[in-house]
């Protein structure tokens, strides 16, 4: 499991496999950073696995164009 956690969280170090630690933020920013980061990692692991991102697989079935 990889966690994004915030510095000074040590259960969740403990409990992760891997974390991505960030820097302790506002409660009202915080959503806004974890998503940020998590984006940026969904977007580099398709790229490492030559996941085509600009066509993401079963995106017709998904979305509609009206």
């Amino acid at each position: 499991m990889i966690a994004i956690i915030f510095q000074g969280d040590e259960l969740a170090q403990k409990l992760a496999l891997q974390s991505i630690n960030l820097p302790v933020v506002s409660s009202l920013f915080a959503p806004l950073l974890q998503m940020i980061i998590a984006q940026m990692f969904a977007y580099y692991a398709a790229l490492e696995l030559g996941r085509n991102i600009d066509k993401p697989r079963n995106l017709a079935k998904s979305v509609t164009v009206g």
